[in-house]
Order: structure tokens, then C-alpha cells, then sequence
């Protein structure tokens, strides 16, 4: 008896077909799962936000899909306007992608056009924040200081670096007591 043979007497499972199913057809699966429009604005808020977060989370779970690059759009889409509905914002939902309200988009040419004269380009920017490059022992002295504890002595400060100190340090600590 050949394979052939096997195969063509071989029945698969339910979970059999469902598996190859969301493995090679995902696109034709999601597709059974979309609603019309009409009856996605009959729907209640909360019922909006599961039909988009069950959507998502199924495109999520079969991201291994041969089909899944394909569904990326969608499943951006519908994390979207899950979060539109979370988040309470008044913009109109879509149940579909085809049907996505479209954003205005702003008129970006007259902040181009309307900089200051005489500057080309870019504004200029603030420097960012110098770091003020401190020793050890000024920070040890400062924080003994800001705790009420007095002066710190070689052995709080070792204890604290766990390390002994180089000589500089010690140094320069003598010169702050």
C-alpha cells in the first residue's frame, strides 16, 4: 500500500482541519468574522470595543500564519480603534479597514513658510543639560550635609564605594576637612 492510498482513506479531525484552516486560509477566516457596517453601528460601545479587541487578538494569535504579513494592516487597524474606544476620544469607529474614517490631514506648508527672517532652516536649539562633573568625596560631603550626619570620614566613604580610595582621593579629602 502506497501513501497515496493512506491518504485518500484518511479522514482528518475537526481540530485537524481548523488547524491547517487557520494556517493557509487565515485571510478567508478573518473575513467570516467582519460585520457589515450597518450592523457594527447598531452595536453598543462596550460591543464595539470586544468585535475590535476579538479581531485583534485573533490576528495577534496567528502571527506565525502564512497569511499574517497580509492581515498586519488589519490588525493595526483594529488595535486602533480599540484604543479610539478606550480611550474616549469622540472620533468615529469603522468595523472594517475599507471604511477607516480618514483624518484631516493639517496644512503643514505655513509653518514652513512663515519662520523668522534671517533664520535658515531650523531654529536654534537649547544646549542640553551640562552634567557637572563632581568627585566622590564632594558628593559624600554634600550628602552627609543634606542628611544632618555631620562629615563623612575615609572609612563611610570606602564602605560606601566598596573600594579603598585612591590616593588623589584621600588627598583630596584632607583638603575639604
Amino acid at each position: 500500500m502506497s501513501w497515496k492510498d493512506i491518504l485518500k482513506n484518511y479522514e482528518p479531525t475537526v481540530s485537524e482541519v481548523n488547524l491547517l484552516a487557520s494556517r493557509h486560509a487565515l485571510i478567508d477566516i478573518y473575513e467570516t468574522k467582519l460585520v457589515s457596517e450597518e450592523e457594527y453601528k447598531g452595536y453598543s460601545y462596550q460591543d464595539k470595543r470586544r468585535y475590535h479587541n476579538k479581531l485583534f487578538s485573533f490576528l495577534k494569535d496567528k502571527e506565525d500564519s502564512d497569511d499574517a504579513n497580509d492581515l498586519k494592516p488589519n490588525k493595526t487597524f483594529h488595535l486602533r480603534m480599540n484604543n479610539i474606544l478606550r480611550s474616549n476620544i469622540n472620533k468615529e469607529t469603522s468595523s472594517r479597514l475599507e471604511n477607516e474614517p480618514k483624518e484631516e490631514v493639517k496644512d503643514r506648508s505655513k509653518k514652513l513658510f512663515n519662520r523668522p527672517k534671517g533664520t535658515k532652516g531650523r531654529t536654534t536649539r537649547q544646549p542640553k543639560r551640562q552634567l557637572i562633573n563632581t568627585n566622590i568625596i564632594d558628593s559624600y560631603f554634600e550628602m552627609y550635609k543634606n542628611s544632618g550626619r555631620g562629615k563623612p570620614t575615609l572609612k563611610d566613604i570606602e564602605q560606601g564605594e566598596e573600594r579603598h580610595l585612591t590616593v588623589d582621593e584621600k588627598e583630596y579629602y584632607y583638603t575639604k576637612i
